[in-house]
């Protein structure tokens, strides 16, 4: 595969913060000048994560993975300045980000880069670098570009009855279920078809709605690299770790919560 084969494929991935966690993939091909959607697909949890991630690097040979996962070019265990940057840029949207701890993701994250090295992807923290790479993204700050809002997007399910406490719990579902349709349509409105089964909406137990979201978080992932390898999103941090967030003058002023 040439290096523009592998540029053209993209890997985006919510990945579990714990082995036991949940987390979904998400694997996009350009073609014929379109990206498209090869497969979107909730992951194995443990030892099988590993696997199925050195599986795909072999087989796929994707460029860019795109992952919602701290990473470092050292040993991430704390707040990095990576977090710095990116909460501060986009806490008035917001979208804080979640603090890595020596558990969180620990010596699991340590495991993935071991995976992610052995097939020499390195973390990608400055415009420029040649695939392949890895490349830590957040999902809610690819909403407030593809959604065009000025503030976090509230399409977590496990947060409903605080994003939405005047509802009934099946209202919140809709609301929920609405939000997550209106990211799929500025997703479509990019011109990149997704998956019809993500826009399932009847009652679903929990772990169902976890699901579905993790698979539009991996999504939301791949598209960021996408915006990576077109520049419209940028490295915030250091030399030894960066999340990659979008450019803050392409994006709808900031608002107050309502």
């Amino acid at each position: 595969m040439t290096q523009l084969d592998r540029m053209n494929r993209i890997l985006g991935w919510d990945a579990a913060w714990t082995a036991g966690g949940t987390g979904a993939w998400c694997l996009m091909e350009k073609s014929a000048g379109a990206w498209k959607v090869r497969w979107n697909r909730v992951c194995p949890t443990g030892e099988e994560v590993l696997e199925d991630l050195a599986s795909i690097f072999k087989e796929e040979q994707p460029g860019l993975v795109a992952m919602d996962l701290p990473v470092a070019r050292s040993v991430v265990r704390g707040y990095r300045e990576a977090d710095r940057a990116t909460t501060r840029a986009f806490s008035r949207y917001g979208c804080p980000v979640h603090s890595p701890t020596p558990e969180r993701p620990g010596e699991w994250g340590d495991r993935i880069q071991s995976v992610c090295k052995r097939y020499h992807y390195e973390v990608m923290t400055e415009v420029g670098r040649e695939t392949p790479s890895v490349a830590e993204v957040y999902p809610h700050t690819v909403c407030l570009d593809m959604v065009r809002t000025g503030y976090r997007v509230p399409y977590k399910i496990q947060r409903a009855s605080r994003l939405f406490p005047e509802l009934s719990p099946a209202l919140r579902r809709e609301a929920i279920s609405k939000t997550l349709n209106e990211i799929l349509d500025a997703v479509e409105r990019r011109g990149i078809p997704v998956p019809e089964d993500l826009r399932e909406t009847p009652p679903l137990p929990l772990r169902h709605w976890k699901a579905r979201e993790d698979r539009v978080d991996a999504l939301l992932c791949a598209i960021a690299g996408i915006g990576i390898q077109e520049g419209r999103f940028l490295p915030f941090g250091s030399a030894d770790a960066a999340i990659w967030n979008p450019d803050l003058k392409h994006l709808v002023p900031p608002r107050a919560i309502r």
